[in-house]
């Protein structure tokens, strides 16, 4: 099984997020890791989650792989490429530009699930791919 990852799941590891109510989504996010490492899931990241990662908490590409790594996950990495372009302005039409990129490599990698902190900012697409976060992920009927 493969699982595409946003961007907002490493950075709220790295950037040891609260979310509502004080919730500890860095530790949901490391009880998510640890059970990948444990289950050998392949995680599925994007050139583009790491362009959004070096602007949210200063991470580089070479530094973060390092970090999953250590974590010892099992990764993948996936390009976009130009050709790719006109697929996305249609998923455009339905989500925000940097969701519509993060879409459109789950679904071109044939990803079983998008994993995520904002399920609501992939809504108008669920009907193609399922989106679950970390926490919905580790209590779903996958495992």
């Amino acid at each position: 099984m493969r699982f595409y990852i946003d961007s907002n799941v490493i950075i709220s590891y790295i950037n040891l997020d609260f979310g509502r109510n004080y919730e500890l989504m860095y530790k949901r996010t490391e009880d998510f890791f640890s059970f990948c490492k444990a289950k050998k899931i392949v995680l599925i990241f994007s050139d583009f989650t790491f362009q959004e990662l070096k602007k949210k908490s200063f991470y580089s590409k070479e530094q973060a792989i390092e970090l999953l790594s250590e974590l010892g996950l099992s990764i993948e990495i996936r390009e976009t490429e130009e050709k790719d372009s006109s697929i996305i302005k249609e998923i455009i039409q339905k989500i925000h530009y940097p969701d519509s990129v993060h879409a459109f490599i789950a679904l071109s990698q044939k990803c079983n699930a998008i994993i995520t902190w904002n399920k609501k900012d992939f809504e108008p697409i669920e009907g193609l791919i399922k989106v679950l976060t970390p926490e919905e992920f580790l209590e779903s009927p996958f495992f």
